[in-house]
């Protein structure tokens, strides 16, 4: 945001626009308590559940969880607390969305330097899911899995994130069995949502293409504004412009093309990711890789595969 240029456009002085710009910001995610906010009911879940189910083929998923980064003036006096990885400056930016591009729930504001785990651990979003403060719906059983082996409610999320009975991930390495790559299939596509989401955001608000030249505290209100406003555009427009700029699958192969929104960020840098440190934590609860042994056998199952995913999954790179 080049407060220069406005100065002159609006013959107001930096400082009054700076100001002006951290006050409608604070304004706008006053309104955050109506456009962005974790569901709190069984119902509302399972609404979403539901939503992953049928757009996604992905049962019991109640989100897509990750994090970027998004580039700042460097902060006084701050060393290199919000020196990232790529030697910007720079906030993390955690998200987790719905089937329909919408975010329910972002953290703003940790030190650049830090990885997607470490912003997830610190975040008020793992304390709620480790304190079962967020009316989740019980385990459940999935068709053809045994009865005994009953499915968390879960997110899905990159290999960054730590796996846990709330969070599946891909399996990491190169040497996976054919069951452990279409399983890889079936959770990137119902992550590649969230991708989607922030791709939209920069183009609807190319502030966060370049550095934001505010004050880390008014960086932080605008972040937080803008993520309110994309929910409001998808909530109130009649128009549905932002959803037609996703990337959308072929009718019969599912075949992945391109939205609009990868054109429109041609020949510009899009938020980076944050440095993609893979955990493969020796701790992870033995229940959450069983489970993740589960899903992965329903996806390979008559029952929960899908037509295409021998032909998609068995090419799928994770990163």
């Amino acid at each position: 945001m080049q407060y220069r240029a406005l100065e002159y456009s609006f013959r107001r002085s930096r400082s009054t626009i700076s100001l002006i710009v951290k006050r409608v910001s604070k304004a706008i995610w006053s309104l955050h308590e109506k456009y962005v906010k974790l569901p709190s009911s069984n119902e509302e879940w399972k609404n979403i559940a539901n939503g992953f189910e049928k757009r996604w083929n992905m049962p019991l998923c109640i989100g897509a969880l990750d994090g970027k980064l998004v580039r700042v003036r460097k902060p006084n006096n701050s060393g290199s607390l919000y020196h990232d990885y790529k030697h910007n400056f720079s906030l993390n930016m955690l998200a987790l969305c719905d089937y329909r591009y919408r975010i329910l729930y972002v953290d703003v504001g940790e030190y650049g330097y830090k990885g997607d785990a470490n912003v997830f651990s610190s975040s008020s979003l793992k304390a709620k899911l480790n304190d079962n403060l967020l009316n989740i719906p019980e385990p459940t059983h999935l068709p053809g899995l045994p009865d005994s082996d009953k499915i968390n409610y879960f997110i899905v999320a990159d290999a960054a994130f730590p796996l846990s009975l709330n969070i599946m991930k891909p399996f990491a390495g190169n040497a996976l069995s054919h069951q452990q790559r279409i399983y890889n299939y079936r959770i990137s596509r119902a992550r590649r949502v969230i991708e989607n989401v922030f791709g939209i955001m920069c183009v609807k608000w190319r502030i966060l293409l370049k550095p934001i030249e505010t004050n880390i505290e008014s960086a932080n209100w605008i972040i937080r504004a803008i993520i309110v406003l994309h929910n409001f555009l998808i909530d109130e427009s009649t128009t549905n412009k932002i959803l037609s700029m996703v990337d959308h699958e072929t009718e019969v192969y599912r075949d992945l093309e391109n939205g609009e929104w990868r054109n429109l960020l041609s020949g510009s840098e899009p938020l980076p990711s944050t440095q993609q440190i893979q955990n493969h934590a020796r701790n992870w609860p033995v229940e959450a890789k069983m489970m993740r042994e589960n899903l992965m056998n329903y996806f390979n199952s008559d029952i929960g595969s899908v037509a295409w995913q021998e032909k998609n999954g068995l090419n799928l790179v994770i990163v």
